[in-house]
């Protein structure tokens, strides 16, 4: 996974989201919002690698839609991204 490349990381991150709450998923379309814009094509692309391919086809039983949305306007998931450094920095007692 360390030598996966970004546009790989994040596809898998939905991957693992969408099937760890798949009940409350299939049957209804929802939306991704992510800042990586590349996800968005995903769904389109003719040629992907085999990684991508099989993520791809194991999300075909969900309807969802990617939406692109800026970093900057993206802060709920920013926050996500570095909370746990912020309870590495509370056990070190330094804040």
């Amino acid at each position: 996974k360390q030598r996966y490349a970004t546009v790989e990381k994040e596809c898998l991150a939905i991957k693992l989201v969408i099937e760890a709450f798949q009940v409350y998923h299939l049957g209804r379309t929802f939306t991704i919002q992510t800042d990586h814009r590349a996800l968005q094509w995903l769904q389109n692309m003719k040629n992907l690698n085999s990684g991508l391919a099989r993520w791809s086809l194991a999300l075909q039983p969900f309807q969802f839609r990617i939406e692109h949305r800026k970093g900057r306007e993206n802060a709920n998931a920013d926050v996500l991204s570095r909370i746990e450094s912020c309870f590495a920095l509370k056990k070190d007692g330094k804040v």
